[in-house]
């Protein structure tokens, strides 16, 4: 009862509220003096100033906070001291021309750790200094309103107070909008600071530019001494060795730097490594017969740091010379050992071996920079060494049972490139030389990488397709083959990308894989005002194989889902898969367009003007595949329908936009244009079901029994194992023949499929029946007339001896 009293109070306050003021409305108003009400700021503001004074206190935390500036100061003195020690390295490699390609990338990736600390410093300090102005911000507002609050008039009695309130929020004010002015600068100037540290980092990469084009142009000049020179002999001092032992004691193998920014990843993976070896080794009882395990269990530490390393790799985007080193050598080394397993032939494991050997070795030499002079004896005696091994172990496949023809290429190559190296280091070149040496086994070693990669692909689908719970999904259980290979595609498409974009890189003609990435993906044609790149190119086929591979994808999960679940039949399922296909097509073709840049208005104009072409030249064709989308969609055919057309059976093996295909019951293919289904006549004998009607003619002669025949014929269907039972079998006594008395007995099958052998089985058993019962049945009869012909109406030119005869046979057969 209390609730609805409110209730009822509430409406009723409501409709009063409603009624009284249009009431009085309406009512004229007196003539009188209105006095118009004030609120005194001291209801106003005495809130007001006792908001105010709490958020003056506030303001000197947070400024205390805003303001302290000694984790910047810190992080500042770092970032400068990092820009100097680079400058410096960069003035001695100047000074010295003691610098090739993989010392200008080893100083570009400390520039860009030092950009990435530098960011971060950025941001913290802008973040700081965007603060305080919305803080100023708030203030200055705050300002306004008391300054608005003055203007308005008050009660003379009331007068002192609100003058004491106004002085005290104005010295509030006052002394908050100080507090910040005198913060603002410290803020402002480490903002200063970081922008000239940011014009510093982009000084240094220019001249690194410069620094690389220099290198690319030395390339192709002598740049050194003849080796075996009297030069190059007075080379070798005991400076030189001094130099050695020093670079040896002064490698900085930890790099805190790099450590500071990236030091989680690589916990992540020794992390990563150990729990892959524990997976492996405890599945290698249980997988030992199994191929797609044979890498991992035999070789367990090498495949887990190689698929440690994998998987980190898109995260290090630059790395000091030390992590490289590492990097590369554990590399080298897993490559070597999952190779020797992997390749089947003794000398591919020597070829493998010897490649990556050498790498490994100067890859040491160059970080614990070994002077000049022994790094060019060093790749001499590689390069002799090597050039002989490689026409030997050519011609050693050569006389194998199946030659390589293409490793046999490789060998030669690699032989002819190592020639190169010696000559050019003997005479000189120097930088040539050991830019061959190293992008030829950097390349080599990319290419058996690249493999090693889609091999642990490979194994890694076939992997996951082994989860108990996939086995359950019939979409993904009956098409894992074709889902594998595909996945597959796909893995080899994007890592021959990043193998080709890489290699370019290490050959020099691009300073690093994403600048290779971005200008060749750049490269295009001008279609108009629309440049169509090749990026875009390759993103948008991408995008439509992936419409392809999706179409077929969605097809599966209906055809072995979804319609079996929702007892749809399969001619319907087919149609829905196909209109499904259709539109995917479609959606993923315009959206090809789309991405390649073209107006799909303008797509609209030309398509259009092609129909009016197409309705011209190709009407037969445009008539087909409309009256493929009016067969898909009102379906008065279906695959798997039994039909006659042109007075030939045959059952619907495919629905087309073009045209259809029929498999007759000789094993034969007829392909029929839609639009003869349309327009033409066709017998469906299973548009609605697969049941049909038997019908097979029986002719007893006269004379017997129609009673008992019709028993028998009834007999025999009903007791056949393929008749149904409704609609029952009827015998029909057709009529008199000319030689037999005419029945036709009717039968019902299930399947249509069953005509034939039933047919086959009910005649050959009416035959034996009939035989038993004593039950004729008659063949057709000739009845031959021969009549004489008078010797004297015998034509003169009639050659024949005898007696000419007149035959007139008439053939009488029993239908």
């Amino acid at each position: 009862m209390k609730r609805y009293f409110v209730y009822y109070s509430v409406v009723f306050l409501l409709m009063t509220s409603f009624i009284v003021p249009h009431s009085l409305a309406q009512q004229p108003i007196p003539q009188t003096e209105v006095t118009i009400f004030t609120p005194t700021p001291e209801i106003s503001s005495l809130g007001r100033i006792s908001e105010l004074r709490t958020k003056r206190k506030e303001l000197e935390e947070k400024l205390v906070r805003l303001t302290d500036l000694t984790s910047f100061s810190k992080e500042h003195a770092e970032i400068v001291a990092d820009f100097t020690s680079i400058e410096e390295r960069l003035k001695f490699m100047q000074e010295t021309d003691t610098y090739g390609f993989g010392h200008v990338i080893e100083l570009r990736g400390k520039i860009w750790l030092t950009g990435e600390k530098l960011k971060r410093f950025n941001d913290g300090i802008s973040a700081r200094f965007e603060e305080i102005k919305s803080i100023q911000k708030s203030w200055q507002n705050e300002e306004k309103i008391w300054i608005d609050i003055e203007k308005v008039p008050v009660d003379e009695s009331e007068t002192e107070t609100n003058r004491k309130f106004l002085e005290e929020s104005k010295l509030l004010l006052s002394s908050a909008l100080q507090a910040i002015k005198n913060n603002l600068p410290a803020v402002v100037k480490f903002q200063s600071d970081a922008s000239d540290l940011l014009n510093r980092s982009q000084n240094l990469l220019i001249e690194l530019d410069t620094l690389f084009k220099k290198v690319r142009g030395e390339m192709f000049r002598k740049n050194a001494p003849v080796m075996f020179s009297g030069h190059y002999v007075k080379e070798f001092d005991m400076a030189l060795f001094t130099s050695v032992i020093d670079h040896f004691f002064n490698i900085d193998l930890f790099d805190s730097q790099f450590f500071a920014v990236y030091g989680w990843l690589p916990v992540l993976q020794v992390i990563l490594v150990f729990v892959l070896v524990f997976l492996i080794r405890k599945k290698r009882e249980t997988t030992r017969h199994q191929e797609f395990w044979e890498l991992l269990t035999l070789r367990p530490w090498s495949s887990s740091i190689f698929i440690a390393m994998v998987s980190f790799v898109p995260i290090f985007s630059s790395l000091p010379s030390s992590w490289r080193l590492l990097f590369w050598i554990l590399a080298s080394i897993t490559t070597i050992r999952i190779m020797t397993v992997h390749l089947s032939e003794h000398w591919q494991k020597r070829l493998v071996i010897l490649i990556l050997t050498p790498f490994i070795i100067s890859l040491v030499l160059r970080v614990i920079e070994l002077p000049a002079p022994l790094f060019r004896l060093y790749i001499v005696a590689v390069a002799l060494i090597g050039f002989p091994l490689s026409f030997r172990l050519a011609s050693s496949i050569k006389h194998a049972e199946e030659p390589k023809f293409i490793y046999i290429r490789l060998l030669h190559l690699g032989g002819i490139i190592l020639l190169l190296v010696f000559l050019a280091q003997v005479i000189g070149f120097s930088v040539l030389a050991n830019h061959l040496f190293d992008s030829t086994v950097k390349s080599v070693f990319l290419f058996l990488f690249g493999y090693m990669l889609v091999q642990f692909a490979k194994r890694g689908i076939v992997l996951f397709f082994t989860i108990p719970y996939l086995h359950t999904i019939a979409a993904v259980e009956h098409h894992k083959e074709i889902i594998s290979q595909r996945v597959v595609f796909i893995l080899r498409i994007i890592v021959v990308t990043i193998v080709c974009v890489v290699f370019v890189n290490i050959w020099g003609f691009y300073d690093s894989p994403l600048q290779a990435w971005h200008s060749i993906s750049a490269l295009g044609i001008s279609i108009g005002q629309q440049k169509v790149t090749l990026g875009l190119v390759f993103f948008a086929s991408f995008i439509l194989l992936a419409t392809f591979y999706t179409s077929h994808a969605t097809q599966s999960i209906l055809a072995d889902e979804v319609f079996p679940r929702k007892q749809i039949e399969p001619g319907l399922g087919v149609s829905i898969n196909r209109l499904v296909h259709y539109s995917l097509i479609i959606i993923g073709f315009f959206w090809f367009i789309s991405i390649l840049g073209f107006n799909l208005q303008n797509v609209a104009i030309i398509g259009g003007a092609l129909g009016i072409g197409i309705g011209f030249g190709l009407q037969n064709i445009v008539s087909n595949f409309v009256s493929g989308l009016v067969l898909l969609i009102e379906r008065p055919v279906k695959v798997g329908d039994v039909v006659v057309v042109n007075e030939t059976w045959g059952e619907i093996l495919k629905l087309g936009l073009r045209s259809t295909v029929i498999a007759t019951f000789d094993r034969s293919e007829i392909i029929i244009p839609n639009s003869d289904l349309i327009t033409n006549q066709v017998v469906n004998w299973t548009r609605l079901n697969r049941s049909a009607r038997l019908k097979i003619p029986v002719g007893v002669a006269y004379g017997s029994d129609v009673s008992k025949v019709m028993s028998i014929l009834l007999d025999i269907a009903r007791q056949h194992g393929l008749t149904l039972p409704e609609p029952v079998p009827k015998v029909h006594f057709l009529g008199f023949g000319d030689s037999s008395l005419n029945f036709e007995l009717w039968l019902w099958l299930s399947d249509l499929s069953n005509r034939i052998p039933v047919r086959t089985e009910i005649l050959t058993e009416i035959d034996a029946r009939f035989e038993q019962e004593g039950i004729v049945i008659p063949f057709p009869q000739r009845d031959i007339h021969i009549k004489s012909v008078p010797e004297k109406q015998k034509s003169p030119t009639d050659k024949t001896d005898g007696l000419d005869k007149m035959i007139d046979v008439e053939n009488k057969e029993l239908n």
